[in-house]
């Protein structure tokens, strides 16, 4: 009796155990062997359809979706799976990891090797969909979006230049939230920021590395944050911060003395402007203002020659015979008289009657 009591149960259980087996999911484990994926997923569908907590089946369907490259209906199955049990969670991210690599690889291959950029956008964003955390593919998508804007801007097409402007920024704002150690990128997305005046948020961007940066731009864009802000001692700073790092910059050292000027620091300035013009001795604009710096700060007899040396560059120069002639009027009024003939004659359009004064002056040899 006792034996026949133990048969039964045992029989009882191997037909509980066989009544539970799904016959969708053996069927479709069958499919799936026989690498009939899309007969595969019909029997999982049922089977979501009777069991929709049933994870087992989300992974095995996100599996073979991927495998068809039904991105979306993957991301779903698998989304699906994790909300129900975190069981297939490692599993799943590296499938997600893999289509993710696969989807950007297409993206970057559209772009380098046919220049579509619109296929190269789609591939990317689908890889951002599949992995919403991929720094890389956020990174190419900000590159990709720049690259469109730039097309729109020499159509000048408004609508899509202001549409691109956003998505640009959009990405660059996601990648940096990704990867905050990225100094070039944030260089990248702080330029963005300024560039739609947001001097703030720029500012609050690069304020943690602006001690122990050693990147000139990153500086430069505090610089011109500061600046917009009317922050100009503190745009000044940057400036000053960035000059040991590249001390033959010419720009640099031009926006230096801009600013002092700005400040009325006209020392200083002609002290800048003079470091460009060593450099680049035919910078006019450099010469210009190293003049104007010099008078600004009382210093007329040392501008003279530089006065001088605009003039031999461009003898028609009316704010050079202005200021010749103040300089020269102190000190030979007849002389000063005659300089002031020469602007009065170019203000009047009177080039010959100029060039006579001029070829009397003698200074120009």
């Amino acid at each position: 009796m006792k034996n026949y009591t133990l048969a039964v149960i045992v029989l009882l259980i191997s037909i509980f155990f066989v009544g539970c087996k799904s016959p969708e999911m053996t069927s479709a484990k069958v499919y799936i062997n026989q690498k009939d994926y899309p007969a595969a997923l019909k029997q999982l569908n049922i089977e979501i359809e009777k069991r929709p907590d049933n994870v087992k089946a989300y992974f095995l369907a996100g599996q073979l979706y991927a495998e068809l490259d039904s991105l979306d209906k993957m991301i779903e199955m698998f989304d699906r799976a994790v909300e129900l049990d975190s069981t297939y969670a490692e599993e799943i991210n590296k499938w997600r990891q893999s289509k993710s690599g696969e989807a950007l690889k297409k993206g970057i291959s559209a772009y380098k090797r046919k220049k579509n950029l619109d296929k190269a956008i789609k591939w990317t964003n689908i890889s951002i969909n599949i992995l919403p955390e991929y720094i890389d593919a956020w990174k190419n998508l900000g590159f990709l979006y720049q690259e469109k804007l730039s097309k729109f801007i020499s159509s000048n097409i408004e609508d899509s230049i202001d549409y691109y402007k956003q998505k640009r920024l959009e990405a660059y704002a996601r990648a940096s939230e990704l990867d905050r150690e990225d100094e070039d990128l944030t260089r990248i997305y702080a330029g963005i920021l300024l560039e739609n005046e947001m001097p703030d948020s720029t500012l609050a961007i690069l304020k943690p590395i602006l001690a122990e940066t050693k990147n000139i731009q990153i500086l430069i864009i505090a610089a011109n944050a500061y600046t917009i802000k009317g922050e100009s001692e503190k745009a000044l700073g940057m400036m000053i911060k960035a000059e040991p790092i590249e001390p033959e910059n010419a720009s640099l050292l031009f926006s230096i003395g801009v600013i002092n000027y700005q400040l009325s620091k006209f020392d200083q300035a002609s002290t800048y402007f003079k470091k460009v013009i060593d450099l680049e001795p035919k910078n006019t604009d450099a010469l210009r203002n190293f003049v104007f710096s010099l008078v600004s700060s009382g210093k007329q007899e040392e501008a003279e020659p530089y006065l001088i040396k605009m003039l031999k560059q461009d003898k028609y120069n009316k704010e050079a015979w202005e200021i010749i002639a103040i300089i020269w009027t102190a000190k030979d009024p007849k002389k000063g008289q005659t300089a002031e003939n020469v602007r009065q004659a170019l203000i009047s359009g009177d080039t010959d009657q100029a060039d006579i004064l001029i070829e009397k002056l003698n200074i120009l040899e």
